[in-house]
């Protein structure tokens, strides 16, 4: 039988998965900004919602695991 790992360190590794795909995501949105030099940071708010979008979904799959 297999051991299931604890909620504290799922939700604890779940916390530092979302804060490295936002720092990502805001970094290539501001890369994006700058290369393409918009007026406004679309780019930046396009990468966040693309990035909120698979936290969400990963959220739903670690919760589905335990």
């Amino acid at each position: 039988m297999k051991k299931r790992p604890s909620a504290w360190l799922v939700f604890s590794s779940l916390a530092i998965q979302i804060g490295v795909l936002m720092y990502a995501a805001v970094a290539l949105g501001q890369y994006l900004d700058q290369k393409n030099a918009t007026a406004k940071p679309w780019w930046t708010l396009g990468c966040c919602v693309f990035a909120l979008l698979i936290i969400i979904r990963r959220i739903i799959q670690q919760t589905k695991k335990l």
